[in-house]
């Protein structure tokens, strides 16, 4: 396969390679490629996250009235000091 590079992209490659940072030209490619990949998947799996957080968003709003959060029971509650009240309950 050959590939055609814009001047500043081919010299950047050439200066990894100089560096030693890449054997040759076609590591530096192979490893771009690599990263172009993950990127890629990484954005698919983006997807599948916002499609999750919609469903937990509608799921919350089917279930009832926001409440008032108050910090200091919160966390009692969640250090143990305090025992989880019952849905509905005053603060």
């Amino acid at each position: 396969m050959g590939i055609v590079l814009p001047k500043e992209l081919e010299a950047f490659v050439a200066r990894l390679v100089a560096s030693g940072a890449y054997d040759n030209a076609e590591a530096v490619l192979a490893d771009a490629l690599r990263v172009l990949q993950r990127s890629h998947e990484a954005g698919a799996d983006s997807d599948g996250k916002l499609e999750w957080l919609k469903a937990a968003i509608a799921e919350s709003e089917k279930s009832g009235a926001p409440v008032a959060l108050d910090l200091d029971e919160f966390q009692a509650v969640v250090s143990g000091r305090a025992p989880i009240p019952e849905p509905g309950s005053a603060a």
